[in-house]
C-alpha cells in the first residue's frame, strides 16, 4: 500500500474525520504510550488493518506520529497536545 507523504492529499474534513476516528478507537493514546506497530495497534484494539494504515497514514501526514520501518510513535506535535 503506498504511504501518503503530503497533506494537502486530503481535504480538511477528512483529516479531521479520520484524526477524530484515531482518538475514539484508542491509537491515539496508545501511541503516547510508547512505540508500537500498526499491527499490534490492531491486535489490541480490535480494528481493521487497512482502515488503521490509513488513519496512521493521515497521523503521519500531519506530524502527529513518527514512522521508523514498521515502528510507529507518537511525534512531537502529538506529545505536547498533552502539556
Amino acid at each position: 500500500m503506498p504511504r501518503i507523504t503530503k497533506p494537502s492529499t486530503f481535504d480538511p474534513l477528512a483529516s479531521g474525520v479520520a484524526i477524530a476516528a484515531a482518538l475514539r478507537t484508542g491509537i491515539l493514546h496508545e501511541l503516547t504510550k510508547g512505540p508500537t506497530t500498526e499491527q499490534a495497534l490492531v491486535d489490541l484494539l480490535k480494528l481493521d488493518l487497512r482502515a488503521t494504515r490509513l488513519v496512521i497514514g493521515v497521523l503521519e501526514c500531519h506530524e502527529l506520529i513518527e514512522r521508523d520501518g514498521d515502528r510507529v510513535e507518537a511525534g512531537a506535535a502529538l506529545l505536547a497536545l498533552g502539556d
